[in-house]
C-alpha cells in the first residue's frame, strides 16, 4: 500500500472516531484546569503552570480537530 493510501485509511479511522478525539481534548482540558487550581499551591508550583497551559492547549487542539474532522466527513457526504 502506498502512502497516499495509508494516510487516507488513517484519515478515514479518525474521522470515523471522531468522538474519541473529542472525549480525549475534553479529558485534557479538565486535566489542565484542575492542575491550574489544584497543584499550584504545593511542591510542584513551577511546574504546574507549563503542565497545566501545555494540558489546555493540547484540548482545544485535540476538540477542534475532532469538529473539523466531522464537518469535513458531512460535506463529503452531501
Amino acid at each position: 500500500m502506498s502512502n497516499a493510501g495509508r494516510y487516507r485509511q488513517r484519515l478515514s479511522a479518525l474521522a470515523a472516531n471522531w468522538r474519541a478525539l473529542a472525549l480525549r481534548g475534553l479529558a485534557a482540558l479538565i486535566f489542565g484546569l484542575v492542575i491550574l487550581a489544584v497543584l499550584v499551591g504545593s511542591d510542584v508550583q513551577a511546574l504546574a503552570p507549563f503542565i497545566g497551559v501545555f494540558a489546555i492547549v493540547v484540548g482545544l487542539a485535540l476538540i477542534v480537530f475532532a469538529f473539523r474532522t466531522r464537518d469535513r466527513q458531512r460535506h463529503r457526504q452531501a
